[in-house]
């Protein structure tokens, strides 16, 4: 697998591996966006914890242990305690070494200077991000260190807030790569507007954004932009004072009433044409 779930032992002050029963169904509900995932009574038996379920929370990134029985009284040991933190790897395996690594957030380290995130949270955060988590808890750590600390990432508004040092900095997300472009609504024969095509792509816009320079893009095409550390103009390499985005809402509307009009005109069923839609043409 690509990933490794971990939960944080307060005993020993490490981060140990969750049990391997566990893991592919932990990261299944989570590339899902279940809110959480409770393992089986059966499950927790092969564990060697007889009577134990675990239920991890993925919004607070958190697992909780309780008993099954619930006149057992849960005991707090050397191997489990009643909750803990749990924290999700990026690693290669023989199956996964080839792979690309995800596509890296930018956080704002001062005004104006963006720098990349770990692979770790990125994937976490576009994995949420896909799910439309408002928002979501991760655990920052280090193997050789044994302090950790909690981040909120809002991930409606972009923001980052360490809840230990109460510092809050601007995100700025890897794309979603799985949003299909527009299909050619017509025969071919409409030529839209300029300022209904992607400057970067050339394409017609499907989710149009406002970036610093007054430009409208892609939303994917400008946050896979800023991913290679370009915050910056696409067109006159200027530099952005920000990296933050608002949805040109009235142009995507320009652009649907655009597309309706045009297939009222076609006397006949329209044509759809399945390669993404030029403004070449």
């Amino acid at each position: 697998m690509g990933f490794v779930w971990k939960y944080y032992n307060k005993n020993s002050r490490m981060w140990i591996d969750i049990p391997s029963v566990d893991q592919d169904a932990i990261q299944t509900a989570f590339e899902r966006g279940d809110p959480s995932y409770v393992s089986s009574t059966q499950d927790a038996v092969r564990i060697a914890q007889p009577g134990i379920t675990r239920t991890y929370v993925f919004q607070y990134m958190v697992l909780f242990w309780s008993p099954t029985d619930a006149t057992i009284p849960l005991k707090v040991g050397i191997d489990y305690d009643g909750e803990a933190a749990i924290s999700r790897s990026w690693v290669y395996t023989d199956d996964t070494k080839d792979q690309a690594k995800p596509l890296q957030w930018l956080f704002e380290f001062s005004p104006g200077e963006y720098h990349p995130m770990n692979h770790h949270v990125s994937s976490c955060l576009s994995t949420a991000r896909k799910n439309n988590y408002k928002e979501i808890h991760l655990h920052d750590y280090n193997k050789n260190h044994d302090e950790w600390f909690t981040k909120r990432y809002d991930i409606a508004n972009l923001l980052q807030t360490n809840l230990y040092s109460g510092t809050i900095r601007s995100l700025s997300p890897a794309p979603i790569e799985d949003e299909p472009p527009w299909d050619d609504p017509v025969d071919g024969d409409w030529n839209p507007p300029e300022h209904f095509c992607c400057p970067m792509t050339l394409s017609l816009m499907k989710d149009p954004v406002i970036a610093a320079d007054g430009k409208s893009y892609e939303r994917s095409a400008i946050e896979g932009w800023f991913c290679k550390g370009k915050v910056s103009s696409p067109l006159t390499n200027e530099k952005f004072v920000t990296a933050k985005l608002y949805p040109n809402i009235n142009l995507r509307s320009a652009i649907e009433d655009a597309i309706s009009a045009q297939l009222k005109l076609d006397a006949k069923a329209p044509i759809i044409i399945t390669k993404s839609f030029s403004c070449l043409k």
